[in-house]
This record gives structure tokens, C-alpha cells and sequence, in this order.
């Protein structure tokens, strides 16, 4: 959750907040293009990290979880259930 790319992805894709209240900043949803405030905005792998299934997944996995900021999108929440959907969908569709 610290990841120095993670906030640096978050930091392109901010604008401030012209609207009323505490908010400072809203973000751009990379898949609806959409802006949102921080709550509802989560940092996305454009390349899935994968699973875990076996010991060899383990060097894969961790390559592409901590990845550079070019690798990870911003998504929002609904975009972001959608696309994770479709990854586990596809996955399953593999392992058969």
C-alpha cells in the first residue's frame, strides 16, 4: 500500500477539486474517463499480479505486483469490479 509508483500513478491522474467541501483533489478513471473523488478510485495492475497456486507462481507474481508506475491505471470502483471480474473469469477458463 506504500509503493512510491502506486502514489505517483495517483499523482498523474489527479486534478484539483473545484467544488465545494474537503475534498482536495479528484481523479480520472482510466476506463470511463470519469472523475472521482479519492474514495472511490483504486490503483489497478494493467497486467494482472496472478495467483498463487504454486511455488512457482511466487517469482512471477511478485515481478508483477511491484511494478513501475507505467504498469498500474486508476480505475474506479465500478471499473474496477468490472475488469477484475473479467481477469478472474479468463483465469478460470485456464486452469480447466
Amino acid at each position: 500500500s506504500r509503493w512510491p509508483p502506486k502514489f505517483d500513478a495517483l499523482k498523474d491522474a489527479r486534478r484539483d477539486f473545484a467544488g465545494k467541501g474537503r475534498q482536495k483533489y479528484e481523479f480520472l478513471c482510466a476506463e470511463c474517463n470519469n472523475w472521482f473523488p479519492q474514495k472511490s478510485v483504486q490503483v489497478d495492475h494493467k497486467i494482472p499480479a496472478g495467483s498463487l497456486r504454486e511455488w512457482e507462481d511466487l517469482v512471477p507474481f511478485t515481478k508483477r505486483l511491484f511494478c513501475g508506475k507505467d504498469d498500474l491505471q486508476i480505475l474506479c470502483s465500478d471499473c474496477h469490479k468490472v475488469k477484475t471480474a473479467e481477469e478472474r473469469k479468463a483465469a478460470k477458463g485456464k486452469t480447466k
